[in-house]
């Protein structure tokens, strides 16, 4: 049966053009766009002594890539770090993370999770049929502290595949709350935000002390935004 694909972006792109996987003693670094990596992910969890991976501004990509490494990531009891921004189908991926943590290896503002439910990648329009198995495995990772509220709005109430909920660092000052906008075209003052939340007490985290990274010298690029470093 042919798979239909079904992906998940964020507005942040990088200068790849797939997931670039590497591994460096005991950590495994990714970055870029999730495509077809599941056998990269799969021969680097393998390496001997592996225990961590860093998720370094991946802006998503392929939603059953993204399922099955997280899933992966979650049966191999890794633990996983954010380095900047991951995004759709690179949260899913992070959430498979036995102890998750947000890394201070970027700047607070583009320190951050987004997540959004699943759209067809030729039309761009909302798949609702698939949210329900990207539901099922945040309930199961987020455990006690997994908010059905506010998770049924990051993935259910989207009008374009532009919609995100964006959960940041909250180790560092200043504190921004977790905000959801449904659309691309809606306006910063127009998201909702849930002030009363953080990366934590959503279940995003395992804590909201930050893990020392340090980058490999292949994994420093610059992250573009509409083109621009």
């Amino acid at each position: 049966m042919k798979r239909t694909l079904l992906f998940l972006f964020a507005f942040i792109s990088f200068a790849a053009d797939a997931m670039k996987v590497e591994v460096h003693g005991n950590t495994i670094y990714a970055s870029g766009p999730v495509e077809d990596d599941i056998r990269k992910f799969t021969e680097a969890t393998e390496a001997p002594g592996v225990d961590t991976v860093v998720l370094i501004n991946s802006p998503g990509g392929d939603l059953w890539t993204g399922i099955a490494v997280g899933r992966l990531i979650a049966n191999r009891g890794l633990n996983t770090v954010i380095a900047g921004n991951c995004s759709s189908a690179c949260s899913i991926m992070f959430m498979g993370g036995k102890e998750r943590t947000f890394s201070d290896a970027f700047h607070p503002d583009i320190t951050f999770i987004g997540i959004h439910g699943a759209h067809d990648r030729a039309t761009k329009l909302v798949n609702q049929a698939a949210q329900p198995q990207i539901f099922a495995f945040y309930k199961q990772q987020m455990s006690e502290r997994f908010n059905s509220a506010v998770m049924n709005t990051a993935l259910y109430n989207m009008e374009d595949s532009g919609s995100m909920l964006r959960i940041f660092d909250a180790a560092r000052s200043p504190v921004r709350p977790p905000y959801h906008c449904k659309s691309s075209q809606t306006l910063r003052k127009d998201c909702t935000e849930f002030k009363e939340f953080d990366a934590f007490s959503l279940g995003i985290v395992t804590t909201n002390v930050l893990t020392k990274v340090v980058l490999p010298a292949s994994y420093k690029e610059a992250p573009q935004i509409f083109g621009q470093a």
